[in-house]
């Protein structure tokens, strides 16, 4: 099963806008709100706020660079990971970090956006499981009972 803590690692360090977050949300027929975390200027790529979607659930969204003992473990672990995200393990630059009330569709449909925007390193941070995108989509599934 899958927590309500999910850590999306990637190599691109640019960020992806929140607006393009809403629209892969709704492109997946999910809505959902933004509000940012006062602390950050709108156009800083790191960000911090809260997705809220109409029926309540609530997910907490920073991103942030990654933390080199982060990286280190990847490195260590590439031999077990999926062969795409082994390849990313080096070359780390951002976490997105997702934080939900309950695991649940807006937690899920988050990742799979990010991750479809950009090749990611996915992992569950209660249980140190990782996955690639279409694995994550499969657990995701597993756990909604498609």
């Amino acid at each position: 099963m899958i927590s309500s803590n999910i850590n999306v690692y990637t190599a691109d360090d640019s960020g992806i806008p929140i607006s393009d977050i809403l629209e892969g949300l709704r492109a997946r027929g999910v809505e959902a709100s933004w509000e940012r975390d006062d602390f950050f200027d709108e156009d800083d790529p790191l960000q911090a706020g809260t997705f809220t979607a109409p029926t309540g659930e609530a997910v907490e969204f920073s991103v942030q660079k990654i933390f080199e003992e982060e990286q280190e473990e990847f490195a260590a672990r590439a031999a077990e990971l999926p062969p795409a995200v082994a390849q990313l393990a080096g070359r780390l630059k951002n976490s997105y970090r997702l934080r939900a009330t309950a695991p649940g569709r807006l937690l899920w449909t988050i990742v799979d956006t990010i991750a479809e925007r950009t090749p990611s390193l996915i992992a569950d941070a209660d249980s140190d499981d990782i996955f690639d995108r279409d694995a994550f989509r499969a657990a995701a599934g597993e756990a909604r009972g498609d």
